[in-house]
């Protein structure tokens, strides 16, 4: 069951509605930008259980060389592909995306994005994590004017709306938390981190 309703329209609007609320206060404020999506996603995702989301070894790429966001959206985005995830639009979707709406986030331990796209350019639900070697810079999500400094990423796939409304609302967790955020940012193996995600991103919030 969709517990978003029309679950496409409100999974890829959930972002843009920053564009009415925020303001450069958010921008600098990742920990309030943070807690204002993770209010909205409980509010949208009413709970529920998380679809399977593969996050395996290969998934997690550390020391990342890239020239600008959009080349390590490409990197992220061929990963998945390579490993039969999405589909060849993926890449371009995403990308295409990430100019519209973007997805750099403040946090706790600097600069995260979160791209992703729609659920037709999909195969199977995963989540790609990279890691790079120097940071790019990301436009922050709800101010174009903004740009924050970005050294690891969390793309998404997902193959239903609803499921990927709790997996952000759970990633807003590991986003929240200064330790586990570190982990995932000096984490000194693919193994470990991935582990560590899974076992966050699997949990069900009610």
């Amino acid at each position: 069951m969709d517990h978003c309703g029309n679950g496409k329209r409100k999974a890829f609007l959930i972002f843009p509605l920053f564009r009415n609320i925020s303001g450069k206060r958010y921008a600098y404020d990742g920990n309030l930008l943070l807690g204002i999506m993770n209010l909205l996603l409980k509010d949208t995702s009413k709970g529920g259980e998380i679809m399977d989301v593969a996050l395996s070894e290969d998934l997690v790429l550390l020391d990342v060389e890239a020239e600008d966001n959009f080349d390590l959206l490409r990197q992220a985005a061929q990963r998945l592909h390579e490993q039969g995830y999405v589909k060849d639009s993926y890449a371009d979707a995403v990308v295409a995306r990430e100019k519209v709406f973007a997805t750099g986030l403040p946090t706790v331990m600097g600069g995260v994005a979160i791209p992703h796209t729609d659920v037709e350019h999909v195969n199977t639900p995963a989540v790609c994590i990279a890691r790079l070697k120097k940071p790019v810079d990301f436009i922050v999500m709800g101010d174009d004017t903004e740009t924050v400094s970005v050294d690891c990423i969390f793309m998404l796939a997902m193959k239903e709306a609803h499921a990927q409304l709790t997996l952000l609302q759970n990633l807003m967790g590991i986003l929240q938390d200064a330790d586990a955020l570190k982990l995932v940012k000096t984490g000194e193996s693919a193994r470990k981190i991935c582990t560590f995600v899974r076992e966050r991103l699997s949990k069900v919030e009610e």
